[in-house]
């Protein structure tokens, strides 16, 4: 594939940096200006995501260590070592979401109202992100299946869908306590990965398989949580 891009003098810029750089800095400027129409307070919510971002950093990692932990064991000069093992785009998940939940308890923001203003740009860095992997040659599919671009082009449709559905809540006024783009963009995206996961190449490693079952316990989390978003939309309703 097309695994660097261009060189400066002895540097090669490589696709996968490059891609996902680009991707990072969109989302994060997107939900800046999300953020400045919600109503909640910037200072506070910008610091979560701060924090939510090395959560992300931190969670990809750890999720590479708890995959192999007998390895890094055996030798731990392997823990500061970023060139071994792979950057998981589940634990990147998963540890951002904790450390946002822990933080925004902490300066008194809304979780559920920041991961509604997250969770668009969140796609967004799926959809651009993704095709450094596909240049840089890595996440393939069976049979030269793209893989990468399968996920980029399922998180933009999946991102046209909750803004769709934003923009309708919006117009009618709805009120959702707990969101509903949210548990719909984690959601449909878990799904998304669990039909899409099967073609990689990688698809029965521990890695593809443990990344999987998170994946499930996530889709249906998403579905309770989107049914009591609506059971809570309801009564509120019922209250107004």
């Amino acid at each position: 594939m097309y695994r660097v891009l261009f060189k400066i003098g002895f540097f090669e810029i490589e696709s996968y940096y490059v891609f996902w750089s680009i991707a990072l800095i969109a989302a994060i400027l997107w939900t800046n200006k999300r953020i400045d129409r919600s109503g909640l307070p910037a200072k506070e919510a910008s610091s979560v995501i701060s924090y939510a971002f090395f959560g992300m950093i931190l969670g990809a990692r750890c999720f590479e260590y708890f995959l192999n932990w007998r390895l890094y064991f055996e030798n731990p000069s392997f823990f500061l070592d970023i060139n071994r093992g792979g950057i998981s785009e589940v634990g990147a998940a998963l540890g951002a979401i904790i450390v946002a939940f822990i933080m925004c308890k902490v300066k008194n923001v809304s979780f559920w109202k920041l991961s509604e203003m997250v969770s668009p740009a969140g796609l967004l860095t799926v959809a651009i992100g993704r095709w450094g992997c596909y240049l840089e040659g890595c996440c393939r599919g069976i049979d030269g299946r793209p893989t990468q671009l399968y996920y980029s082009f399922s998180a933009a449709i999946i991102l046209s869908i909750v803004l769709t559905i934003e923009n309708y809540i919006k117009r009618n006024g709805i009120i959702f306590k707990y969101g509903i783009v949210s548990p719909v963009s984690v959601g449909l995206y878990s799904v998304m990965r669990l039909f899409i996961d099967p073609y990689r190449i990688e698809a029965n490693t521990q890695g593809i398989i443990m990344s999987d079952k998170v994946l499930a316990v996530s889709a249906a989390v998403c579905l309770v949580w989107l049914t009591i978003s609506f059971m809570k939309k309801q009564k509120l309703k019922e209250n107004a």
